[in-house]
This record gives structure tokens, sequence and C-alpha cells, in this order.
């Protein structure tokens, strides 16, 4: 009897034992929830893009209409990735130097000239809306909101491997400057593919 009794008061014991413990865990989880706030949910796409930061961009848009949903978060991750492209091309021109740097224009219209390569940011900007029309959707996640609107995210990269799309880009940067110019800025050139190549590697 006095056995029984025993073995009855240690498993009460382990009992209240488990029980304060979880207590215990449950006040600690609630109090790292306070301090760090809820998490947020991450869709597929977005991780996807922090994979390959380079070469891949993720874009968000609602809709009442699916495939207007689907065609807006394209159009928002083409334009993401072709501003990350163009940030890229300017990086790789100046090197980080804010030397390299000038303005050329007049009171009603400027432009940013890089380094005397007579290379306008503005048509930067066009070059690589040109590169990016060459992207391919890997993956889409749609969501059907409570008040029938259509949530959905995209994810892109480009069709071609990274090598490919700094020699298109430098070829096509090559190509806006003047050619009196091109021989004496050939080194430059080449250490901007290279730049290029180091960034779209990401």
């Amino acid at each position: 009897m006095k056995k029984v009794f025993a073995i009855l008061s240690l498993v009460a014991l382990l009992v209240v034992s488990c029980k304060s413990s979880q207590g215990v865990s449950e006040k600690q989880s609630s109090l790292v929830d306070e301090e760090m706030g809820e998490q947020l949910k991450v869709d597929i796409c977005q991780t996807l893009q922090e994979e390959k930061p380079g070469s891949r961009a993720f874009g968000n848009a609602q809709h009442f209409k699916l495939s207007t949903a689907k065609n807006m978060a394209a159009l928002q991750a083409r334009a993401e990735l072709a501003s990350n492209l163009e940030q890229m091309i300017l990086s790789a021109l100046n090197d980080g130097s804010a030397q390299d740097q000038q303005y050329a224009g007049d009171s009603q219209q400027g432009a940013n000239i890089y380094d005397g390569l007579g290379v306008s940011e503005e048509s930067i900007e066009a070059l690589t809306m040109g590169i990016v029309k060459n992207t391919m959707i890997i993956k889409t996640s749609s969501y059907l909101k409570p008040n029938r609107q259509y949530n959905v995210y995209v994810c892109i990269e480009y069709a071609n491997d990274p090598k490919q799309v700094a020699e298109e880009t430098a070829a096509k940067v090559e190509q806006l400057i003047p050619d009196e110019k091109k021989a004496e800025l050939k080194s430059r050139l080449e250490n901007m593919k290279e730049n290029l190549l180091n960034r779209l590697s990401r």
C-alpha cells in the first residue's frame, strides 16, 4: 500500500512540474511576442527573390480579375528588375565614385553624364527596360481575399544566365558611347562587365 501511495505521489508531482514548466514556457513565448511583434507571413515569391537578389525580382498586385492581377504583378516585378539593373550599371560605370558623375543640361532639362562617357542616366534607363523583357516567370502565388479581390505575387528572373546578361548589357552600354571614346575606355568597359557579372550572380 505504501508503495502504491509513493508511486501516486510521484506521478502527481511530475504532472504539477510539467504544468508549471509549460506555464513558464508559454509566459516566455508571450513576452517574446510582445517585444518582437507578430511575425508576418512571407510569400514564396519573396523567398525566391531573396535567394538570388541580383537576377530575380517579385511583384505584388490586387484586382478583381485574376489575369489582370497577374499582369500587374509581372509588370511591377519587371520594373523592379530594370531599376536594379540600372543601379548596377551606374555603380559599375562610376565605380562608386561621386567624382565620375557630371551634369549636363539647361534650365529646361538636364542629364547625368558619367565620367565623360556621354552616357546619360535616361539612356541607361531605356536600355534596362529593353533587357528585362527577356525574363521569365518562375513562380506565381494567388490568393482570394474576403472582398473577392485576387492578391497575386509573381517572381521573375532573367531567361539567360548572369554571364550572358552581363555581356549583353555591357555591349549595349558600349553602343551608347561615342566611337572616339571607345578605344580609350576599353579596359573600363571590361571592368564594368566584370562588375555587372558579380552583382548579377548574387
